[in-house]
């Protein structure tokens, strides 16, 4: 009788050794076949969904120039290929086109201005059509008083002008334009190379000097620059004009709080310089942040030094 029942226990031990031993095979291969079906392509290493194989190369050496049904159910909506194709015809225009920056940044901004100020009808009507046909809009003077009775122009602008005028010297209308058009950036041209005048108007702030003859690039580069140039002086002048129309919209309160609030006084020393509570100070000091759109205490100190307020620790 024992020995009957300790031959079933050995087998009852033998047969799960080996259930165990197979599971763990199964295990392993199981873990192996995935890995390898992971390599080749047929799992989603990241979430386990089935993806399609990549393609052989002779399979793609047998495929027709026709899309199969499934790669065209993934193509682009066809506003978004019409975008692509725009974006890169524009991109080989901007690197074909000889002057690129001639186009408005904008539909509402129009075409820069170009004056030119020569006593020479030839030089005019070359640099005339030179200068249309680069995008800008061309505008030529035989004389310099001709040129300074126009009304300035809010558009970018820049200037070329000959050094060797008869009525009035190059300098002397670079001094006078200074004086009602600070921002108008000039292009000297003259037939006579003259260092001290170059220096001269260097110094007064001119773009470019070029001696005739000049190429027709080194004109239309300094052109670009200048218009550029003004661009960036017209943009600074719009803003500085929206923070002081935002200025002139405080009350007379809150422009009193502002003053003292960049002086650099807290708010009960504010309160007690304006004989107010601080709580009404706290107020006043919140719409003049928000009227001013100034994020914070260090924007609103460069907002008043800008608009020409006093800023700084009051001694």
């Amino acid at each position: 009788m024992l020995k009957c029942l300790s031959g079933r226990e050995n087998r009852y031990q033998s047969t799960s050794a080996s259930i165990a031993l197979a599971t763990l095979r199964l295990a392993t291969n199981t873990k192996v076949s995935a890995r390898i079906r992971v390599r080749e392509g047929i799992l989603s290493a990241r979430d386990g969904r089935a993806v399609q194989p990549p393609p052989s190369r002779e399979s793609m050496r047998s495929m027709t120039l026709g899309p199969p049904a499934a790669v065209a159910k993934c193509e682009p909506p066809e506003s978004v290929r019409l975008r692509l194709r725009e974006r890169a015809i524009h991109g080989i225009r901007s690197r074909s086109a000889p002057f690129h920056s001639c186009v408005p940044r904008s539909m509402s901004e129009p075409r820069p201005t170009v004056f030119v100020v020569d006593d020479d009808v030839s030089v005019r009507e070359a640099l005339e059509a030179l200068i249309a046909d680069g995008g800008f809009q061309p505008e030529v003077f035989a004389s310099a008083e001709e040129f300074l009775s126009q009304p300035q122009h809010a558009s970018p602008c820049c200037l070329v002008l000959d050094l060797g005028l008869p009525d009035v010297d190059g300098l002397e209308v670079q001094k006078r334009l200074s004086a009602r058009w600070a921002d108008m950036p000039i292009i000297f041209i003259t037939g006579r190379g003259d260092i001290p005048a170059t220096v001269q108007a260097m110094k007064a702030g001119a773009v470019e000097f070029l001696t005739k003859p000049f190429g027709s690039e080194a004109l239309m580069g300094a052109i670009e620059g200048a218009i550029e140039r003004s661009r960036a002086s017209s943009a600074a002048h719009r803003e500085l004009q929206l923070l002081r129309d935002r200025y002139h919209s405080l009350s007379r309160r809150e422009r009193e709080v502002m003053s003292l609030v960049v002086a650099g006084l807290l708010n009960k020393q504010v309160g007690a310089e304006l004989d107010i509570s601080e709580i009404t100070v706290k107020a006043h000091r919140g719409r003049v942040m928000r009227k001013m759109k100034a994020r914070s205490l260090a924007e609103l100190v460069r907002i008043a030094a800008s608009v020409g307020l006093p800023t700084g620790t009051r001694g």
